[in-house]
């Protein structure tokens, strides 16, 4: 199970996990990896993702998908916490 739901009771949290391995991970570009990690951080962080036809893209590997195939995403995120420096 990649994705899973916790909930607690004062914080709900989705966990989202990068759907690559790490071999894959090994071969993979810098810029690849930087994706990625950006995309998982801006999920937990209550960013909305949607395909260019509207389509709520719910987790992490919905997104990558829809990038692979539409080449771009929309997203908003007006509800997102801030994100956290470096």
């Amino acid at each position: 199970m990649r994705n899973q739901v916790q909930h607690h009771e004062a914080f709900p949290q989705r966990t989202v996990r990068a759907p690559i391995t790490r071999a894959e991970l090994a071969e993979s570009s810098y810029d690849t990896v930087f994706l990625i990690a950006e995309l998982s951080d801006a999920i937990r962080r209550g960013v909305c993702y949607f395909s260019l036809g509207g389509r709520p893209l719910d987790d992490l590997n919905e997104v990558i998908t829809a990038l692979v195939h539409d080449g771009e995403i929309a997203y908003d995120d007006d509800l997102a916490e801030d994100p956290v420096g470096h």
